[in-house]
């Protein structure tokens, strides 16, 4: 996707892509943040924030342009949001359905979540 509007050489792209690899790995640390947040402030405080750093992360690829440390830092954010994205998931799946089917349920949600991702490219052609 980086290549997609050329607006970095094929040098850069790779060096952006080991840098999303990376950042995107290292920032699983942050999750623990996330549990604590659901413990301490709940469902609604942590839902918006995790929102916020998603909205974050769109703007910065909004305003990137061509600028690689922009880039970056809006790879350090989708990492971010990430990790606070799937304690989120997992916390509010076994709030709202139990514990009863919860390996079942779960496994059945990153299976669609799977499935969507055959719509990514069809949906990409017909935007361009």
């Amino acid at each position: 996707e980086l290549g997609d509007q050329q607006r970095f050489t094929m040098d850069e792209q790779h060096a952006l892509t080991r840098w999303l690899s990376f950042l995107d790995a290292g920032a699983i640390v942050a999750a623990p943040l996330s549990g604590y947040m659901l413990d301490s402030v709940g469902f609604a405080p942590t839902a918006v924030c995790t929102i916020m750093v998603g909205l974050t992360q769109q703007v910065l690829l909004l305003v990137a342009g061509s600028s690689s440390l922009i880039m970056i830092f809006s790879f350090a954010v989708y990492a971010l949001y990430r990790s606070f994205l799937f304690p989120y998931f997992f916390a509010s799946l076994s709030r709202q359905m139990g514990f009863a089917y919860f390996g079942l349920l779960s496994g059945l949600a990153f299976c669609g979540s799977g499935l969507t991702q055959f719509g990514v490219a069809p949906v990409a052609l017909l935007v361009e």
